[in-house]
């Protein structure tokens, strides 16, 4: 019986080390993600300048900071996926455009405080500064005002299916 239980444990340790410690160790390379408080209004427009520690692949986020009971409002009442606008990232001359709702929520859960959503995947470079300009024209009853626009770097292999923008 204990040799039964041994194989399988062998081949979950083999497992977790082939596949689990090259992901783990992608996460601790990552810079900290860039949380810039911003206040969201129906019917208004925000410029929020930003630069990024590397260059690679980036989500841009609207994320908010909830309590357990905030965060069951937000995420099953799918307000994320009503917010209605235009999220716009400028860069020395070249644009990217993108429409909100993306439909693309990152649910952190209710312990982890926060739930957000991703507006758009891209690339960027350091040493160069980027505007994001959000126009919200529908901001759902429910939905704090207050915000963070989260620029969060992407390891490599991190949701590769997803398509990544360039600024044109």
């Amino acid at each position: 019986m204990g040799r039964i239980l041994v194989r399988p444990m062998r081949a979950l340790s083999i497992a977790t080390v082939l596949f689990g410690v090259p992901c783990v160790a992608g996460y601790a390379t990552a810079p900290p993600p860039i949380e810039i408080p911003t206040t969201i209004t129906q019917g208004t427009s925000v410029r929020v300048p930003f630069s990024v520690t590397s260059s690679g692949t980036h989500d841009l986020e609207l994320q908010y900071h909830t309590d357990a009971d905030t965060y069951y409002k937000i995420f099953y009442a799918k307000l994320l996926g009503k917010i209605a606008g235009t999220a716009t990232l400028f860069c020395d001359g070249r644009t990217l455009k993108h429409e909100l709702p993306t439909g693309w929520t990152r649910p952190w859960g209710p312990r982890a405080g926060r739930v957000s959503t991703v507006i758009v995947r891209f690339r960027a470079q350091t040493q160069k500064t980027y505007v994001c300009s959000l126009r919200i024209t529908h901001l759902p009853l429910g939905l704090p005002h207050n915000a963070l626009l989260v620029v969060r770097y992407v390891t490599p292999h991190f949701h590769p299916g997803n398509r990544v923008y360039e600024l044109q």
